[in-house]
This record gives structure tokens, C-alpha cells and sequence, in this order.
């Protein structure tokens, strides 16, 4: 993976680092560097984030810094010898020299004196709380979250699918106990009826029918 970062770099090393800043190369550079995220986790399935590719890049930028002073020094004191085969076979190493190593951040201001520096540089608070990248192919935190808070949604989804039908079956069962009573008090209404007419005499017809006809010809 650090390979397939440091290629993409040092092919469009003027896009990702441009000399000059202004706010269209500034803008070129951040999609560089969220195309280059984007790669990298299509390539190798993991889920970094731009910042960490870019925190990547200068961890290894500063570790081929390291050990170019160090082949430097080296070949200063044995007038030119060989250096270290292992750094010669490293390709991430290699490349990174190949950008970088004429640059006065690699190579020294020309003409300047080397000072030795004792004992180990003090580490900036940043340095000290962030620990050295890694990246990690399993989900991340914020994946992690929204998986959590997705499968809580779908949980509390079901649990009301499953109240509401319960309670359609408990209205269910309500309209059916009413149907029947219903039923029963129709039933129950029309027997009396039924009675009521059987045991009306014809008379109380014909009285019914004058006494409505007396009262409508008072009006």
C-alpha cells in the first residue's frame, strides 16, 4: 500500500505539491488527494480518510529522510563506498529520493556546515498524542456508528410493525364480537316485530289511519 501511494505521488508529484500556492493549484491538490483516497480504498477494501493518506505520506517522507542522512554520512566517511543495500532494495525509499533528493530539505542548504545533533529531537504535542498510522482494512469507527445506529432503526422499525399488527388483530377480533351482537339485537328487533304484527287486530289499523286523517285536515 505505501508503494501504490508513493507511485501516484511521484507520477503527479506537481499536482499533489504545487509550487505555487494559490487557491486553484490548492484546490487541484485537495482532489488529488481524494482521488488518491478513494484508490486506495477501492484498490485494498480499506476505509481511510484523506487526512491519514496524507499523515501516511509524511511518516514515510520522513523516514527515507532518515536514512538518506544516514547513507549521506555514510559515504562521507568511507570516502564513497557503497551504502545500505537494504535502502537501495527498499522501492518505497528509492522513489521517495528520487522527488525529493536534490531538495534542500533532503540534501542540506549547498555550501553549509553539518551540525551534529545530540541526543533526540523533542517531539512536538502532536507527535506525542497521535500514534505512527496504520492503516486497518476493517471498518472504521464512524462505519461502525452508522452500522450500530442502522441496525437500531431497522429493530425499532419491526417493533412497530409487529405493534400495530397486534393491534389490528385486536380490532379485529372487537368489529367480530360486535357483528355478532349486532346480529343478535337484529334478529332479537325483528322477532318482535314479526309479534307485533301478529297480534294487531285490523281494527287498530283503520283507527290508526282516521285519527292521522282527522289531524291533518285540523291543519
Amino acid at each position: 500500500m505505501a508503494t501504490f501511494i508513493d507511485e501516484q505521488i511521484r507520477d503527479e508529484h506537481e499536482i499533489f505539491f504545487p509550487s505555487a500556492r494559490t487557491a486553484d493549484f490548492s484546490r487541484k491538490s485537495n482532489d488529488a488527494w481524494k482521488e488518491l483516497t478513494s484508490q486506495l480504498n477501492a484498490t485494498f477494501g480499506s476505509s481511510v480518510l484523506k487526512n491519514q493518506v496524507r499523515e501516511k505520506w509524511h511518516n514515510l517522507k520522513r523516514e527515507s529522510k532518515k536514512k538518506y542522512a544516514a547513507e549521506q554520512k555514510y559515504l562521507r566517511g568511507t570516502g564513497g563506498g557503497p551504502g545500505n543495500l537494504a535502502n537501495t532494495n527498499d522501492p518505497v525509499h528509492s522513489a521517495i529520493i528520487s522527488c525529493f533528493g536534490n531538495s534542500a530539505s533532503f540534501s542540506g542548504v549547498p555550501g553549509g556546515l553539518e551540525t551534529e545533533i545530540k541526543g533526540s529531537a523533542p517531539k512536538s504535542s502532536k507527535i506525542e498524542e497521535k500514534k505512527i498510522f496504520e492503516f486497518n482494512v476493517g471498518p472504521s469507527k464512524n462505519e461502525i456508528n452508522l452500522q450500530e445506529l442502522q441496525r437500531q432503526v431497522l429493530e425499532i422499525s419491526l417493533l412497530n410493525q409487529q405493534h400495530i399488527s397486534n393491534s389490528l388483530k385486536k380490532i379485529d377480533k372487537l368489529v367480530d364480537r360486535a357483528s355478532s351482537v349486532f346480529g343478535i339485537m337484529e334478529q332479537y328487533y325483528r322477532g318482535k316485530v314479526e309479534e307485533t304484527k301478529e297480534n294487531q287486530n285490523p281494527g287498530d289499523k283503520y283507527v290508526m289511519e282516521k285519527f292521522v286523517l282527522d289531524d291533518f285536515e285540523d291543519c
